[in-house]
């Protein structure tokens, strides 16, 4: 992803993909703030892994739940877990950098 690549001639862009350079921005590098824009191309590339790698919708999550457990309920109760158990998930890592999902004032593994 050339940052200016609209206003590159063709010569800079086979250059740069000729040696796998994906992400360049030229006035960084003529400034020096390469620190910073590392960061920023590694959190973008972070964003799209984590969208490609974790893709949930919660209200799809939770009738999946209701349908695994072969319960039925109305669209309110339904509504009154998602609010209560599916909203409050949040994401932990272990000392092992794996990530897990924790419902909040639930404690136990699986």
């Amino acid at each position: 992803m050339l940052i200016e690549y609209g206003k590159c001639g063709q010569s800079i862009k086979d250059a740069l993909t000729t040696r796998e350079i994906f992400y360049c921005a030229i006035d960084d590098f003529y400034a020096g703030n390469i620190e910073d824009f590392k960061t920023e191309t590694l959190l973008t590339e972070m964003q799209k892994a984590l969208h490609n790698q974790i893709n949930i919708n919660g209200y799809a999550l939770t009738e999946c739940l209701y349908k695994e457990a072969r319960i039925h309920a109305s669209e309110s109760e339904m509504q009154a877990f998602f609010d209560k158990y599916v909203k409050t998930l949040s994401v932990h890592m272990d000392t092992c950098g794996d990530f897990s999902f924790k419902i909040k004032g639930i404690d136990y593994a699986y």
